[in-house]
């Protein structure tokens, strides 16, 4: 079985684990488990190694022409294989079938993520300063990113 990018139609424990080993600041049980809702679609990325996803995209998509990545982690064993890119790029190619705009938000600090998303075509469309907790206690900025389907 080769690797599969599909949306999860329902919560499975695993994208709190998947979230709780790939970030310092993890999303709760409830807010991730909000986000299998209308509105929402949930992809998950599937290796040929696991009938369980490693990675997932959480897209908020409250009206046709204009979504928002909410959140992407990738678990740890399975970062630096580029696929956090492969989830982007599977949903830029569906926003460009619906001609939709994708809207996220970056911690300033993760440049390796805003490269990636700049190496897919988001530019960079604002900043929120003190946007983001720290676990240092302190706040951090976010870069406001967008995506425009090439045929806008």
């Amino acid at each position: 079985m080769a690797k599969v990018i599909k949306p999860l139609l329902e919560w499975d424990e695993v994208i709190a684990d998947i979230e709780a080993a790939a970030t310092e600041l993890s999303w709760s049980r409830t807010n991730l488990r909000s986000c299998f809702s209308p509105s929402y679609q949930v992809f998950g990325y599937f290796p040929s190694t696991t009938s369980k996803p490693v990675a997932y995209l959480i897209l908020h998509q409250q009206l046709s022409d204009e979504w928002t990545v909410m959140n992407i982690a990738v678990h740890p064993q399975f970062q630096r294989q580029g696929i956090g890119a492969q989830l982007i790029e599977h949903v830029c190619q569906l926003a460009q079938r619906q001609l939709a705009t994708i809207w996220l938000e970056v911690r300033e600090s993760n440049q390796v993520a805003f490269r990636l998303y700049e190496r897919v075509g988001f530019i960079q469309c604002g900043y929120r300063k003190d946007y983001y907790p720290t676990a240092a206690g302190g706040r951090e900025a976010a870069i406001v990113m967008c995506w425009k389907s090439p045929s806008d």
